[in-house]
């Protein structure tokens, strides 16, 4: 067992392991926070609020309308869309039904979303009618034979949203022209589910609730299939890591949560959206972060708590003259992710808030955070910070690698399959087939809901992340080694999360397969 100095470095009442097993899956997790909630604004969105028992509801009603279509448990559906309300309702529906929702970038151009739902394997996708255009062109392709078709305005109310929907259709020009035969529009499913019962599923840990792809910049995306422990595992360790920073929250006031990060980008998914329905908290949606005139006319109505983003919107909004309409007095914390966060931007966002921004590090396969600043933080140290809670760090030698790597290219020999080799996946088989559930065993680790991660030293330049039965395999720089606390000394420019995320299962296949 790893000796795990870094526990010397965690503020007080940050426990050193938290109880993973609360939850039987991540929907029981959130059917725990509509009860417990239900009164509370749980999404806001350009000045229109949505409560948790809402999203209860509205969920339920679309969880039934996808099972009339006649999907059944483990099917795939594909979610691709910004952050509208319609996405937290998409998801809750898809996972109350026991479906697997497959998130998609709405960046993305006609090839690569092809890609995307072939290769998951969806047969439906729930897509923002902007976007319909680049769907309408690859659909043929697919196996997707229900199309739902969301609207800006979806649930802004019949005023606001029918005048929201003429500007982005007419004024703005912002929907180009599809045909879609037999799609169906967002409002109209919910209607029509609203007289079915939903039939809950028993689902349990072990059962898939998201296929998270990567960027795939050197290649095609690649998919990492994340189980319901592993995402309840994760929620409550940000949880039990943040609570110093959300115990300071006066009493009686409801934490506030900045989205401004992608949705369908794990980091957002786990950290801003899953933490917050965790939390009780309020998520101030925000569809378009680039348009900063409007991101600070929307924040500067709420008292902000918490503000997860990346170096390029921190320094965007930093250097905007907007940036002081916002009242940052309430600031309890903020966290950087992503990639690495430059210390000049780290140095003015205290001097303007006066609290630091806390870095930390995590994988699609890890659901995604591994590590983080502790809450005690008081200044940028350019480290990722330490080991969460449940989750070991372990440095691996010459030797340990040599003998993964064997274990590996046996693993693979057992379990090649057509495309073997596109894709690793971070728990039992992926698409392509590949056993890596037996690699996991094969090297003696249990699956007890901890995130395992095997750093690599100076001599190393490989990493086996295990996260409750998940693994992967990441190139790391040579300049990366734990010190006496446990705090990863290397440099935050050498942790640029994406790019290594997207690079990183290319680079490991093609090193397997010498």
């Amino acid at each position: 067992m790893t000796e795990r100095i870094w526990l010397k470095s965690y503020p007080e009442g940050v426990p050193a392991d938290i109880d993973v097993a609360q939850f039987d899956s991540l929907t029981a997790l959130i059917d725990d926070s509509f009860t417990r909630f239900a009164n509370r604004t749980g999404f806001s969105f350009m000045g229109r609020d949505l409560s948790y028992r809402q999203v209860d509801s509205l969920s339920m009603a679309f969880g039934a309308y996808l099972q009339g279509l006649g999907l059944v448990k483990g099917d795939r559906v594909a979610v691709m869309m910004p952050n509208l309300p319609q996405y937290p309702i998409a998801v809750a529906a898809i996972l109350r039904a026991g479906l697997v929702l497959v998130n998609v970038n709405p960046l993305y151009t006609a090839r690569e979303l092809e890609h995307q739902l072939k290769d998951s394997g969806a047969k439906a996708i729930v897509i923002l009618e902007n976007f319909a255009g680049t769907l309408e062109k690859c659909l043929p392709a697919t196996v997707v034979r229900h199309v739902v078709l969301c609207a800006m305005g979806d649930q802004l109310g019949l005023l606001k949203g029918t005048l929201v929907n003429y500007i982005v259709r007419h004024s703005r020009k912002l929907v180009p022209p599809f045909h879609i035969p037999g799609a169906v529009r967002f409002n109209d499913a919910i209607a029509r589910g609203s007289s079915a019962t939903l039939n809950r599923p028993e689902l349990s840990g072990d059962d898939m609730a998201v296929l998270q792809y990567t960027g795939g910049t050197t290649g095609v995306s690649k998919g990492a299939v994340l189980l319901h422990r592993n995402l309840v595992a994760n929620v409550l360790q940000n949880e039990a890591w943040s609570a110093p920073l959300t115990h300071t929250i006066p009493t009686g006031e409801q934490p506030s949560i900045v989205c401004a990060l992608p949705l369908y980008h794990i980091f957002a998914f786990t950290y801003c959206m899953m933490q917050s329905m965790r939390l009780g908290g309020k998520l101030i949606l925000i569809a378009n972060p680039r348009d900063l005139p409007a991101m600070f006319q929307e924040l500067s109505k709420h008292r902000i708590h918490l503000m997860p983003a990346v170096n390029t919107l921190f320094n965007g909004m930093l250097n905007h003259p907007g940036f002081n309409t916002v009242d940052w007095s309430h600031l309890v914390g903020a966290t950087g992710g992503g990639s690495a966060v430059q210390a000049s931007v780290a140095r003015l966002w205290l001097q303007k808030t006066g609290r630091p921004i806390l870095e930390g590090y995590g994988l699609s396969e890890t659901s995604p955070v591994a590590s983080g600043n502790p809450a005690n933080t008081t200044e940028y140290n350019g480290t990722i910070g330490v080991p969460l809670p449940n989750t070991l760090h372990e440095t691996a030698g010459r030797r340990r690698r040599r003998n993964a790597v064997a274990q590996a290219k046996s693993a693979r020999s057992r379990s090649r399959a057509p495309g073997d080799g596109r894709l690793l996946a971070a728990a039992g088989r992926d698409r392509q087939g590949h056993d890596l559930e037996r690699l996991f065993q094969d090297r003696g680790h249990r699956r007890d809901g901890r995130t395992r991660i095997l750093s690599a030293s100076s001599t190393a330049r490989r990493t086996w992340c295990w996260s409750a039965g998940s693994m992967s395999i990441r190139p790391r720089s040579r300049t990366w080694w734990p010190n006496s606390t446990g705090c990863w000394s290397a440099p935050a420019s050498a942790c640029r999360m994406p790019r290594l995320a997207r690079r990183s299962s290319w680079w490991s296949s093609r090193r397997i397969r010498r």
